[in-house]
C-alpha cells in the first residue's frame, strides 16, 4: 500500500535550456497519439546530436501528479503494464529492428571490399534451395525475384538475397563490429536516466545466424534513439553523435571507423 506522507511546497529550480523544439514536439505528439498500438518517435540534429523531439504515445498527464489525487493516479499508471505510460519508449525500451539494419550490412560489405558500388549479385528469389525460410520477400509474396542488383539497387528494393550473401561472408562477429560503429549494442550516452543498451548477438552457432542478422533479425534489439544515431552517421558523412536534450551538452561527434 502507498500513502502520502508529506506534501512539500515547490521550490523554484534553476533555468535549463533544452534542445526540444516545442512546436515540432507538439506536432509529432499529435501524429503518434491516434496510433492504435504503443509508439514513439525521435527527431535529432544529425550534425550535433541535439534532440528536437522525443515522443511516446500512451503517456500520462503531468497534472495528475499534483495533489490531492496524486497517489491514486500514480497507482493507476503503475498498474498499466500494457501501455506503460511512465516509460519513455524512445530510449528506455528496445525492439526488434528488421531491414533498417541493411544499412549496416551494406556499409560492412563496402568497407571490407566484399563489393564495390557497381558489383552485382543476383537475386534468384531463394537464397539456397535447401533453406526453406531464407527467401526474398518478393519470392514469398509472388514467387518473384529481383535479378542482378548493385548494393544501391539492393537497398532500394530491400532485397533479402543480397544481404543474406553479405551475412554469409561477414558472419555474426563481422556484422557485430560494424553495428557497434553505428552505435548499436551500447548506450548512446543520452543525458536522461534509464537508457537501455540494446542487444547484439553473442555469437554464431549456425551459418544461418549471419544470414538473419544481415537483415536485422536474429538476437538483435535496439532502442529508437540508437536508430536516430545510426541514421545520423549516414546523414552527416560518418560521424557518430551523442544525443542530448540539454543545449550545449553531449560530447562532440566522433568519426566512426569507416
Amino acid at each position: 500500500a502507498r500513502k502520502m506522507v508529506e506534501v512539500m511546497p515547490a521550490v523554484a529550480g534553476s533555468d535549463l535550456d533544452l534542445t526540444i523544439d516545442i512546436e515540432l514536439q507538439a506536432y509529432i505528439e499529435k501524429l503518434v497519439a491516434p496510433i492504435p498500438t504503443t509508439a514513439c518517435a525521435v527527431v535529432l540534429d544529425p550534425h550535433n546530436g541535439e534532440i528536437l523531439a522525443l515522443v511516446s504515445n500512451r503517456t500520462f498527464d503531468p497534472n495528475h501528479f499534483v495533489p490531492p489525487a496524486l497517489a491514486e493516479n500514480v497507482n493507476k499508471y503503475l498498474k498499466d503494464p500494457k501501455n506503460k505510460p511512465l516509460l519513455s519508449r524512445a530510449y528506455r525500451d528496445q525492439f526488434q529492428l528488421g531491414s533498417i539494419f541493411k544499412i549496416v550490412s551494406a556499409a560492412a560489405a563496402l568497407e571490407n571490399d566484399l563489393v564495390q558500388k557497381d558489383t552485382q549479385i543476383e537475386c534468384t528469389g531463394k537464397f539456397k534451395p535447401n533453406l526453406r525460410h531464407f527467401n526474398c520477400h518478393i519470392w514469398n509474396r509472388y514467387q518473384g525475384l529481383h535479378g542482378p542488383l548493385t548494393v544501391s539497387n539492393a537497398m532500394e528494393v530491400s532485397c533479402n538475397i543480397y544481404f543474406y550473401w553479405i551475412g554469409e561472408q561477414m558472419g555474426v562477429q563481422g556484422l557485430n563490429y560494424w553495428a557497434r560503429q553505428f552505435g548499436l549494442g551500447e548506450k548512446t550516452g543520452i543525458d536522461l536516466v534509464g537508457e537501455v543498451p540494446g542487444q547484439l548477438p553473442r555469437g554464431q552457432k549456425w551459418p544461418s545466424d549471419g544470414y538473419a542478422l544481415a537483415i536485422g533479425q536474429h538476437d538483435l534489439m535496439v532502442s529508437p534513439i540508437q536508430i536516430g544515431v545510426l541514421m545520423s552517421v549516414v546523414a552527416n558523412g560518418g560521424k557518430r553523435v551523442v544525443p542530448h536534450v540539454i543545449r550545449g551538452g553531449g560530447s562532440p561527434p566522433k568519426p566512426t571507423i569507416l
